[in-house]
């Protein structure tokens, strides 16, 4: 039989929240019992209206699945803020040792 149909696997952003999700990592999968794993499928994620959709040909159990949000201290912004703190307290720090340094006679 053939199947050409498109499906919709709606969700909330509380749930994307609760479950840990990057929004923009969503995808529809599909179960392959041959290979014993979810298969991820192409799909569009519709964020204003919060669904995933895809065209499916054959009928399946199907899933939306995502990844992990990453850990803020993974982000390269975060690393960029602790540079610029050392570096400014080095600087600091050199600044008071030459300004505390009596003269020489």
């Amino acid at each position: 039989m053939d199947v050409n149909a498109t499906i919709r696997i709606y969700y909330t952003p509380e749930q994307l929240s609760a479950l840990g999700l990057d929004e923009n990592t969503l995808k529809i999968h599909c179960w392959n019992a041959t290979l014993g794993e979810w298969v991820a499928i192409e799909g569009q994620v519709n964020v204003a209206q919060h669904y995933v959709s895809a065209t499916i040909d054959h009928f399946s159990l199907w899933a939306l699945m995502g990844q992990a949000v990453a850990p803020f201290w993974t982000q390269p912004w975060l690393w960029i803020v602790v540079i610029v703190i050392m570096v400014a307290v080095a600087a600091i720090i050199v600044y008071g040792v030459k300004v505390r340094k009596p003269p020489s006679p």
